[in-house]
């Protein structure tokens, strides 16, 4: 199996959505996906055409900001890491920077990395107002790879 294609398992843990919505999004057309072996693999490109999606963003959205809301109240799951984060970045990007930058971090988390366990990041690209929301949860020495990979990123720009 090619690094590039991922299962449902994977898009699901990385997006904070379960699998039956990612088999839903597959079923509704919304993400392109093929059988290998009975079951679905996602390449990394059809990846992000979806969630460049205007429905699919929207529908993200709400879903992330429970999650956050939820995160804030306390109700992450402590089973999960002792310390956790959550972090909201917000970018005043270019379309094609936003995709290179959520790619950078897509990367990041198909890295194999024990610091990675349990990280999961979402990104929405709001075209009309040039910004870009990176939501970032995991422990923080992973999460501040995360970071530093946004960092140098806007430092190159």
């Amino acid at each position: 199996m090619t690094a590039d294609l991922l299962n449902v398992d994977q898009v699901a843990q990385m997006l904070s959505f379960h699998t039956r919505t990612i088999r839903r999004l597959i079923k509704e057309g919304k993400l392109t996906a093929v059988k290998f072996g009975g079951q679905w693999r996602i390449s990394r490109q059809d990846l992000q055409l979806m969630l460049n999606r205007k429905d699919v963003l929207e529908e993200s959205s709400n879903i992330w900001t429970h999650q956050v809301e939820e995160f804030l109240q306390g109700k992450s799951d402590p089973k999960l890491a002792r310390i956790q984060v959550c972090s909201v970045v917000d970018c005043y990007l270019s379309s094609q920077a936003v995709k290179e930058l959520a790619q950078k971090l897509l990367d990041l988390m198909n890295t194999p990395d024990t610091a990675r366990i349990y990280a999961k990041f979402q990104y929405m690209n709001f075209e009309t107002t040039g910004k870009a929301r990176f939501i970032l949860w995991g422990n923080p020495s992973f999460l501040t790879k995360m970071l530093e990979t946004i960092s140098k990123y806007e430092e190159k720009k």
